[in-house]
């Protein structure tokens, strides 16, 4: 659909970051139209974007310095445009402190089908990660840019070609990066893919790896066709990530402690019918919970109607309350 060079020089194009919000000079918000406002303590309001347009949500640590801040959110938006809000917001109220265009409409982002995002590589001295992107496009390109932050996205990695008769990851459904295989790491460059014949496999280490070591966690399942949206988090404090999977038919759960020999057990925590069969989008992240319990999840949820609402600290008991960001 879309040359590699073509690709690439249109990615190159959107490192031009504008921060809409102006908090980060400690001046009040300028007003561009649609643009997020100031709000009392130091976060944004987000009552002033269209969320009815939300095309894709990835949640993750993209600008933050240390683990200890809330997660930034990156959105495509319906008309190929993206967005980066920045974490580190007083509360789960105000959880951003400011928005940043990373690309205008129209832009590469439009062909994009499946993105997820983590801390995939180890960089420096400091033993900190580089938090970055997996996407996977219109054509069945598999991606992985290294950096996602302000500026846009940086190193990327081509992990699987596109184009030509039959590509493998034009079948990838739904994908998730997460901490499956190694408990002692911070890292979350482990791929989880949910293919179309209701299959899983598992891809560890992908930045370092590529995709060479794929590991079948389930076999093709009529039933898992039907999940919708997937992420991972700890929220049941098992040594490795939690996938989570919100399916057509509302029905919400939590596959515990995901590894390398698959799944073990499951707790629902929406039941079916629920009303999160109408959800556009969901993404996991530290949004509202302690930030000194990492293991403590947040799930946002974008409706289709505009709304946008982080229900916190959510485990393996269920829903813990909820808090209505904009709509």
């Amino acid at each position: 659909m879309f040359g590699r060079r073509t690709r690439l020089k249109r990615v190159a194009g959107i490192a031009a970051a504008v921060v809409l919000s102006g908090l980060l000079a400690g001046a009040p918000a300028q007003a561009a139209a649609g643009a997020p406002t100031a709000q009392g303590g130091g976060g944004i309001s987000l009552a002033g974007r269209d969320w009815k347009n939300v095309a894709h949500m990835v949640s993750a640590n993209f600008s933050a310095d240390s683990f200890g801040e809330r997660p930034d959110l990156f959105v495509v938006w319906k008309d190929g445009s993206a967005s980066l809000f920045e974490g580190g917001g007083p509360s789960a109220a105000a959880p951003f402190v400011a928005e940043h265009k990373i690309a205008e409409a129209g832009s590469v982002w439009q062909y994009a089908r499946a993105i997820t995002g983590g801390v995939v590589t180890h960089v420096g001295k400091s033993g900190f990660g580089s938090t970055g992107l997996v996407v996977r496009w219109s054509d069945g390109e598999l991606t992985e840019y290294q950096q996602l932050d302000h500026k846009g996205v940086h190193g990327e990695k081509t992990l699987a070609p596109g184009g030509g008769d039959n590509p493998v990851f034009k079948k990838a459904r739904l994908m998730t990066l997460g901490g499956f295989v190694d408990e002692s790491s911070d890292l979350n460059n482990d791929l989880l893919v949910l293919w179309e014949d209701g299959s899983t496999s598992l891809y560890p280490y992908i930045d370092y790896q590529g995709l060479s070591g794929r590991i079948q966690l389930t076999q093709a399942n009529d039933a898992w066709k039907n999940a919708a949206q997937i992420s991972s988090g700890r929220f049941s404090g098992k040594k490795t990530d939690d996938l989570l999977i919100r399916w057509k038919d509302g029905d919400t759960s939590l596959f515990p402690g995901v590894d390398d020999k698959g799944f073990h057990g499951r707790v629902r925590i929406q039941p079916t019918g629920s009303s999160w069969k109408s959800a556009q989008a969901l993404v996991t992240g530290l949004y509202g919970s302690s930030m000194t319990d990492r293991y403590n999840n947040d799930i946002l949820v974008n409706w289709p109607d505009g709304r946008l609402v982080l229900y916190p600290r959510v485990d393996d008991k269920g829903i813990h309350g909820e808090v209505q960001l904009a709509g």
